[in-house]
């Protein structure tokens, strides 16, 4: 539920037309990598309350693990490309 009001509170802009603002961006950004985190981290996920992944366990393969260090770069240099002068406060 907490996923699906987060969800909504970050499509509504978007349905008004409303501009992306540099801290838009950022909480997509943070929000898509919290998901992310939580699908390759399924026991951090159910130890913390998030019930959806119960029947996973983490790939720790060699691949998996490639796959998300190529992930990381790939956050990492959309994070970069953020202006930070444009974010204030905890963003």
């Amino acid at each position: 539920m907490r996923t699906f009001l987060a969800s909504l509170f970050l499509l509504i802009p978007l349905a008004c037309g409303a501009a992306d603002t540099t801290a838009d961006e950022a909480r997509r950004l943070f929000e898509r990598e919290w998901q992310y985190q939580l699908r390759q981290q399924p026991e951090y996920a159910t130890g913390i309350g998030e019930h959806r992944y119960n029947a996973q366990l983490a790939d720790t393969s060699l691949a998996a693990r490639s796959a998300a260090v190529e992930h990381a770069r790939q956050v990492l240099e959309e994070a970069r490309s953020l202006d930070p002068a444009q974010l204030e406060g905890p963003d």
